[in-house]
């Protein structure tokens, strides 16, 4: 498929940065938009929606625990899943742990930087990023030695759980970090305050690039790999469909867009080699174009669902895997890439947007949910579909559909990636007016 990029005049109105009318202090100007960055039009509806969501933010950000990196301790990662609490500094579990969490504080300071021009958010912000930087251990596969072919590696866990291929499987939740503090990033690094923190910023982006973004790739590997070595497996449709890979993508995609590395987005959308520095140079048969075939049926039902289904977690776990490439789509469109929601890339394939319609009843409570004992409340995903209605693309009867959807009301505090989602998607009762 020829690399074509496409202008992306008016793209998303709900990722503009427009200036804060009614805040208190002046919103930061940057010298273009960020998936993070807030929104707010002046005299709008949202208005007190939007004041809200940055009161909770605030608030949040009030009292957070000191930058608290995670340090290896040991000479070989534990896994940890089966550990209550798992132990610290020398489990995998702890290091994703710690890193989802203090990842979304930088990007939540950074959100707020942008969102009031708060010197000391920016600073806040730096600080949480630079202490992982500069002091953090994190899980490569390759550094492990991990063998894909034979589902291997050298450790050995102590304790009842012992799924040390789970540990390079699972190590892709650095996804969480990558997404998140990229997201800090973009934000940084535009703000007129970044002249006075360059060092600091190359800091960070070198982190990013030849630590963070290895560590999720390694991981993908794991799942890639085993998939391209093992082709007669009973795992194989899994290890080409399963939520760790959409979120592998989401993780890349984002830092991809953050750092501007078309190298990485190539690989990410279209499959083409790429060498993260460690891993070597490898084509990725789980890109978003040759993903979405395998992950999303023609009904618009996601891989994931019938898959945790006996949980009674299908409907968490396909829209857990949807909510990673919308994530991932709406990165690489904005970095330039053809827009991907509608595209049917095989005969037999689904479409993200057919996904978006398969569930947006569900969560909108127009259909009573299939699996009665599932747990999780479909209206939970409601702030997927705050972030899709205001597309160009969602017209008609699918805007309608949409608008309920993101209206269905749940209280949520989303970390994994696009930051405080009330600050930067235009509430549903304002689409008429755009």
């Amino acid at each position: 498929m020829q690399n074509i990029r496409t202008d992306l005049k008016g793209l998303i109105v709900s990722l503009a940065v427009i200036t804060i009318a009614s805040c208190t202090s002046t919103p930061q100007k940057l010298d273009r938009d960020n998936l993070s960055t807030p929104l707010y039009e002046p005299g709008a509806n949202s208005s007190v929606t939007y004041e809200n969501a940055l009161h909770n933010l605030k608030s949040r950000l009030d009292e957070v625990d000191a930058p608290d990196p995670f340090i290896l301790e040991t000479d070989l990662f534990d896994f940890g899943w089966c550990e209550r609490p798992p132990t610290r500094n020398s489990t995998l579990k702890d290091l994703t742990t710690r890193l989802e969490l203090q990842s979304a504080t930088a990007r939540d300071f950074a959100q707020l930087h942008a969102a009031t021009g708060s010197e000391n958010a920016y600073k806040e912000a730096i600080n949480y990023s630079l202490s992982w930087a500069r002091n953090s251990s994190l899980f490569n596969g390759y550094e492990q030695g991990m063998d894909p072919a034979s589902a291997s590696f050298p450790g050995v866990e102590r304790g009842f759980c012992n799924r040390s291929w789970n540990m390079m499987l699972d190590s892709i939740w650095q996804t969480y970090g990558l997404i998140n503090f990229s997201e800090a990033y973009s934000i940084l690094k535009d703000s007129k305050l970044s002249s006075s923190y360059t060092e600091e910023l190359k800091t960070i982006h070198s982190w990013l690039q030849t630590k963070l973004v290895p560590a999720v790739n390694a991981g993908l590997h794991a799942w890639t790999k085993y998939a391209d070595l093992n082709p007669r497996s009973a795992g194989y449709i899994r290890y080409r469909s399963d939520n760790h890979i959409s979120w592998s993508l989401a993780g890349l995609a984002t830092a991809g867009t953050a750092l501007n590395n078309e190298r990485l987005l190539d690989y990410v959308y279209y499959g083409t080699a790429y060498d993260d520095g460690i891993s070597g140079l490898y084509e990725n048969p789980s890109s978003l174009l040759k993903f979405i075939p395998y992950a999303i049926k023609p009904s618009g039902e996601v891989f994931d669902e019938a898959e945790r289904s006996r949980q009674h977690k299908g409907f968490f776990y396909g829209n857990f895997s949807l909510w990673a490439l919308v994530v991932a789509a709406i990165n690489t469109e904005k970095a330039g890439y053809p827009p991907i929601w509608e595209t049917q890339l095989t005969e037999t394939s689904g479409t993200i947007a057919g996904a978006l319609d398969r569930y947006a009843p569900y969560v909108a409570n127009e259909n009573p949910i299939i699996d009665t004992e599932e747990k999780t409340k479909p209206e939970f995903f409601s702030f997927i579909y705050r972030l899709i209605a205001p597309m160009e693309w969602v017209q008609g009867e699918r805007k309608s559909l949409y608008i309920k959807a993101a209206q269905a009301p749940y209280p949520q505090v989303v970390r994994q990636g696009l930051g405080n989602i009330d600050l930067i998607s235009i509430s549903p009762e304002n689409l008429a007016k755009n």
